[in-house]
């Protein structure tokens, strides 16, 4: 995947992502077991340091994202879906989707993404491109989540 510098691009920001959803923080394997579950509550109401949540989350992400996203009028150019971050090397943008859309009516974007860090992640959010100032659309429904998940919870149901 091609990432972009997000001053290049004119993107409206639809929703961040918790990090805290990303990481890879595991539950306690022994759910009875009450030393090993009040670790794990504890460790998710403290506030962590920059370090400690860095060697908690993942230096590259596969992403599997989806918008559907409802116009009441056509846009002029073509609407696409996008995954921003920023790190140490600064703010940049995956592109997931893009659709031309003819006439008013809804759009879905998906698609699956790799995002790759450098250093200590500050942000992630799902914005979208190609729209003017005056082009109103509403977010009907907004999915984001882990390739790794999906393909554990297929597992689980096969």
């Amino acid at each position: 995947m091609q990432k972009f510098p997000t001053q290049v691009l004119k993107l409206r920001a639809l929703c961040n992502i918790p990090l805290s959803d990303l990481a890879d923080i595991c539950p306690p394997q022994d759910l009875k077991n009450e030393k090993q579950r009040l670790s794990f509550l504890k460790l998710l109401r403290k506030s962590p340091s920059a370090s400690e949540c860095q060697a908690k989350f993942p230096s590259q992400l596969e992403l599997n994202a989806a918008a559907w996203l409802g116009f009441p009028e056509a846009p002029d150019s073509p609407v696409s879906l996008w995954l921003c971050y920023k790190d140490k090397a600064g703010e940049s943008a995956v592109l997931v989707d893009e659709q031309t859309l003819i006439r008013p009516g809804s759009a879905m974007l998906s698609g699956t993404v790799s995002l790759m860090f450098k250093g200590q992640v500050e942000y992630i959010k799902v914005c979208c491109g190609g729209l003017a100032n005056s082009d109103r659309f509403s977010v009907d429904e907004l999915y984001v989540k882990r390739e790794r998940e999906l393909e554990d919870s297929v597992r689980r149901v096969s």
